[in-house]
């Protein structure tokens, strides 16, 4: 089968989705490397793969739909996020209209959570959790034209008439060291890049997949989102973490270095799992001289462990601070002390390891005006490399949306996706939606228009097109 993996652009006036993550506007191009392990799968069966990142390739909603009009594919392929739900709708829509019986599948959180918005007629279809699986025993069912047996595939949801159906999902992925690299040769490659590591090729990564702690308001990357909404609809937890051997996540690593690459995003939801298999990780990201950056829990940076993060050159570690203030990190189930974070990032400053730190504003009803100034406060003392600032509007999903809309925190009973680095979907009892985006609005201008971050920053009047982007990115948080 000709098989097309398809990422839509805009289609509805809104600015793109980023889907790796799944909870943001598009501030920088990606490698979305979930659907490209299900596409290398599907490659594995012999089908004849086909990628379209129409946001990177800059494609207008016409020019889109001009594409699928001569396209002559024998099934599509989305990974839909919360954000890009109407959106992959709109699209599902526009192939429909030229291709009226032609299987279209949906992958990602948002179909997965509620797979019957999805499934708007026979040859639609939805594989949840982890798609590679179920994904190619859907490939395999329809070739030849009529499905075969849909109900023997785990992780499937479709629609016969009037009634849809739900086959049981299998458990995770068991052996990840099992499934194919990411077939990234299927990209663009030099569309792709991360600000914060200015080097190019640049790629994505993934070494783990899953977080095993609690916190409520929690959308961790969004291929760990949709295995952990299967597994919880079934078993009532999260599932198990499950790693990558450091022999195999080496093997990519020097695929990666013959084809050319040379700057990574680790997308684990956290990097460091048992600090052997970090050392060996880190030693061969260090040998072969790649530029690259991480996700952390603070409580997971050690002293050997940041030692090793400096020896393999790391460019950054992202940690998930979300407040300096105990009672609100107690509340939203962190498991962390705000000493535990203080110390990782010193330890971290004191080895010349960049942070990156992530606070959220508006996670907990306990949270005041004065908690948010305070931590701003305490993160412009800090000096890490960069801030993200985002508002904990809840996602369908966590509890922080069972709890809000049992609250009456949403402002509307139903999800509405918003941008969380500028709009608040709540209201919280010291903290109406008004005040959550002042306060989001504060924190940016406080931080990006220091001088110390300008200073900092003032190489890139160098490099115009860096600069562009810099400014771009700067603009879409501010306004």
């Amino acid at each position: 089968m000709r098989v097309s993996f398809v990422i839509p652009p805009s289609l509805l006036g809104d600015r793109d989705v980023e889907r790796v993550f799944g909870c943001t506007y598009g501030l920088y191009p990606i490698p979305n490397i979930y659907m490209l392990y299900a596409a290398a799968v599907a490659r594995q069966q012999d089908h004849a793969v086909r990628f379209l990142d129409a946001p990177v390739l800059g494609l207008s909603a016409q020019e889109f739909a001009t594409r699928l009009g001569d396209d002559d594919s024998d099934a599509y392929v989305f990974y839909t996020v919360n954000l890009a739900e109407k959106n992959d709708l709109a699209a599902h829509a526009l192939v429909r209209r030229r291709r009226s019986s032609v299987p279209i599948v949906f992958a990602g959180p948002a179909p997965t959570h509620h797979a019957a918005a999805f499934l708007v007629d026979d040859n639609t279809f939805v594989v949840r959790g982890e798609p590679e699986l179920p994904l190619a025993g859907l490939l395999k069912a329809l070739e030849g034209g009529a499905p075969g047996n849909l109900a023997e595939i785990a992780g499937l949801s479709y629609r016969r008439g009037e009634d849809a159906a739900a086959v049981p999902s299998a458990v995770p992925v068991k052996s990840l060291d099992e499934l194919p690299f990411p077939a990234r040769d299927l990209l663009e490659v030099d569309r792709y890049y991360n600000p914060k590591i200015p080097y190019r090729p640049f790629t994505a990564m993934l070494t783990s997949r899953g977080c095993s702690y609690p916190c409520r308001y929690c959308v961790p990357n969004s291929l760990s989102f949709a295995r952990e909404l299967e597994f919880k609809s079934t078993k009532g937890k999260k599932p198990p973490v499950r790693v990558r051997s450091a022999e195999n996540v080496i093997a990519e690593l020097q695929w990666l270095k013959e084809h050319g690459y040379r700057a990574i995003s680790m997308l684990d939801d956290i990097f460091i799992w048992g600090l052997k298999r970090h050392q060996e990780i880190c030693e061969a990201l260090g040998s072969l001289e790649f530029k690259w950056g991480c996700l952390s829990r603070a409580d997971h940076l050690s002293e050997d462990a940041v030692v090793a993060l400096k020896e393999a050159r790391c460019q950054y570690v992202d940690v998930g601070v979300e407040s300096f203030n105990q009672a609100v990190l107690d509340d939203v189930h962190k498991e962390v002390a705000v000493e535990e974070t203080m110390d990782a990032l010193e330890r971290c400053r004191r080895h010349g390891v960049p942070v990156k730190l992530n606070i959220l504003i508006g996670s907990s009803a306990l949270e005041t005006a004065e908690d948010v100034r305070r931590n701003i406060e305490i993160a412009r003392q800090l000096a890490p490399k960069t801030v993200m600032f985002g508002i904990a509007n809840p996602f369908p999903g966590t509890e922080w949306w069972d709890e809000a809309k049992e609250k009456g925190y949403l402002l509307n009973p139903e999800y509405r996706p918003v941008d969380v680095q500028k709009s608040s979907s709540i209201r919280l009892p010291n903290l109406d939606e008004k005040k959550l985006q002042e306060l989001v609005r504060e924190a940016n201008r406080r931080w990006f228009l220091r001088p110390a971050f300008v200073a900092a920053n003032i190489g890139l009047l160098a490099r115009p097109a860096e600069l562009k982007r810099a400014l771009q990115s700067l603009w879409k948080k501010m306004s």
